[in-house]
């Protein structure tokens, strides 16, 4: 994520993950995000396995990658700062899945919507200078 380079114009975003593939949940999810990213005045840039099926699908620019382990380089070179380190960024790209049922029984379902939890990380992030 980088600050704003022109006036009038918000952060630039980079959002990476198996999009431009054909698996509809996380094309949803990078629909969802990339549309609260441009809510809030970011400049969102997809990195994708396919640039023309994630236009269609965001209407916006992607750049494209094939390796996760590529990603972080990838967005250093075009100038957005990473939030996280190599391994988090790794772990994100292996397939983890998980059951929320046992904390869900201790703690509750949750309260908010992921429309509001996109909106408070983003909250969070520009309120520790990292946006």
């Amino acid at each position: 994520m980088t600050p704003a380079g022109e006036a009038g114009r918000g952060p630039r975003v980079a959002i990476a993950g198996w999009i431009g593939s054909t698996n509809l949940g996380d094309e949803l999810i990078a629909r969802a995000v990339y549309g609260r990213l441009t809510e809030l005045g970011a400049e969102p840039l997809a990195i994708t396995i396919d640039p023309q099926r994630t236009g269609a699908l965001l209407g916006a620019a992607g750049v494209e990658h094939h390796r996760i382990r590529d990603t972080p380089g990838l967005i250093r070179a075009l100038g957005i700062a990473l939030p996280a380190d190599g391994d988090q960024i790794r772990l994100s790209g292996r397939h983890l899945y998980f059951n929320c049922q046992k904390s869900w029984e201790e703690l509750g379902k949750p309260q908010i919507t992921i429309q509001q939890s996109l909106r408070d990380t983003y909250d969070w992030y520009r309120a520790h200078g990292m946006i």
